[in-house]
């Protein structure tokens, strides 16, 4: 019987590119039920090689059959949903999601959940014991319009919290323990 320290948390993630699909995948190895949220058409690494298809593993260009080997290792162990963040069904959704969800993993750059129209106080009104993990680029308040891409796995800090699911807002004694 393997061990499953994360059986029962329940974890939203709405990340894209590597490291916050990676942290979330480890997540579910640990036993989370883990829901990745996919905008439609999904990120560009659907769109990046190796493919595989009828006809094995390629470097492209994809098929009408085939699809990419990247985001499949990075889903492995999670349920997914496909959501416009963009529509107000979605949101609505979303938030659906949220309230479901003991921890919501993102890794946005700094604003952009408040320009979706989710910021703290509309993700905590729905569930107001929710626990949200930034998987962040290592902004500073200086540097937020030089967003780089994230093609790397870094951060330790961060890796640190969503493993320890560090609150996003301040809690009372009366709320659940982290």
């Amino acid at each position: 019987m393997s061990v499953r320290p994360l059986a029962g948390v329940k974890v939203v993630d709405v990340t894209r590119i590597v490291s916050g699909p990676l942290a979330c995948q480890f997540l579910a190895a640990l036993g989370a039920d883990v829901i990745r949220v996919e905008p439609p058409g999904g990120d560009h690494t659907w769109r990046t090689p190796p493919f595989v298809g009828p006809n094995g593993v390629h470097p492209g260009p994809p098929g009408p059959d085939d699809i990419p080997l990247a985001p499949l290792r990075r889903s492995r162990g999670k349920r997914s949903v496909v959501l416009d963040l963009k529509s107000a069904r979605g949101v609505e959704l979303f938030l659906d999601l949220v309230a479901w969800a003991d921890v919501l993993v993102d890794n946005f750059r700094p604003g952009a959940m408040d320009g979706l129209g989710l910021p703290r106080d509309v993700l905590t009104a729905r569930n107001a014991g929710i626990y949200s993990i930034g998987v962040t680029y290592g902004f500073a308040p200086h540097t937020l319009e030089a967003a780089p891409p994230d093609v790397v796995v870094h951060q330790p800090r961060q890796w640190a919290e969503v493993l320890n699911a560090a609150p996003y807002h301040q809690r009372s004694s009366g709320d659940r323990a982290p």
